[in-house]
Order: C-alpha cells, then sequence, then structure tokens
C-alpha cells in the first residue's frame, strides 16, 4: 500500500520526522510495515499528546495525524 504524499501538512511530517517515522511516498507498504506504522503513531500520540495521563496542548496535533492515518487505513 502506499501512503498518499497529501495524507500529512509539512509540520506533521517534520513532527514524525524528529520521532522517527519517515514516510517514504513512492514506497508500496507491506502489511507488516503498516501495521508498525500505526503502533508507532499510537505511542507518540500517547507519548507526545499527554502528560500523566492528561491531554497536553500538543493531543489535538497528534490525534489529528493518528485520526489521518487511521481514515487512510480505514479506506483500504
Amino acid at each position: 500500500m502506499k501512503i498518499p504524499s497529501k495524507l500529512f501538512d509539512k509540520q506533521q511530517i517534520d513532527a514524525l520526522g524528529k520521532i522517527g517515522i519517515v514516510f517514504d511516498f513512492d514506497k508500496d507498504y507491506t502489511d507488516n510495515e503498516v501495521v508498525d506504522i500505526e503502533d508507532k503513531l499510537q505511542d507518540a500520540c500517547l507519548d507526545y499528546g499527554f502528560n500523566g495521563g492528561e491531554p497536553n496542548d500538543k493531543c489535538a496535533f497528534w490525534e489529528k495525524i493518528c485520526d489521518a492515518f487511521q481514515d487512510m487505513m480505514d479506506g483500504v
């Protein structure tokens, strides 16, 4: 499966890159690779969007990223 290049904006791509998630929009990802990415995105949402179980000021930003990826997955 290819990940659409317009799935994330530049700010989101930069934030993902800073935590080690770098997309190759020309690559055809395997199902296992997509599941690994999904796991990493969910971890990032929890790690960077919450403090001690409470949402922080970055929560909406990370949830938007996770939601966009999940919506893409649901459309496959």
